[in-house]
């Protein structure tokens, strides 16, 4: 079965990472934090959660994105933001936004909300 990362890129998200990122975590194999300075609470949160919480100045938005997904070490990869606090409804949608590939894999990843309900179908995909 394949497995799944999901990074965060952050700064100053201490008031709702922690809600994001718990969000995330039944589907998730492994969360990566890319945090580029915050002066709150914010790398304490998600050290307590993530899997990987590393420091990186901050470039531009697209560089920090392609630097987390660098980090990710599984073969499956989502990205979310940090100031979206994903709910049960959002986790059920994510994989159909980010691994839709045609009307029928849309229509089959809707309503898969566990990791190994997730990570089966696509596993099927790749056959």
């Amino acid at each position: 079965m394949k497995r799944i990362s999901v990074y965060v890129i952050a700064k100053n998200e201490a008031k709702r990472i922690r809600r994001t990122l718990e969000a995330v975590r039944p589907v998730a194999d492994e969360i990566v934090v890319v945090d580029s300075g915050s002066t709150d609470d914010t790398v304490r949160i998600a050290s307590e959660i993530a899997d990987k919480v590393v420091f990186r100045e901050w470039t531009t938005y697209s560089d920090q994105k392609h630097y987390a997904q660098e980090l990710c070490t599984n073969d499956w990869v989502m990205m979310d933001d940090a100031d979206e606090v994903a709910m049960q409804f959002r986790i059920r949608n994510i994989p159909t936004l980010l691994f839709f590939k045609n009307g029928e894999l849309a229509e089959r990843l809707v309503g898969a909300v566990s990791k190994q309900q997730i990570t089966s179908i696509l596993d099927s995909l790749m056959q």
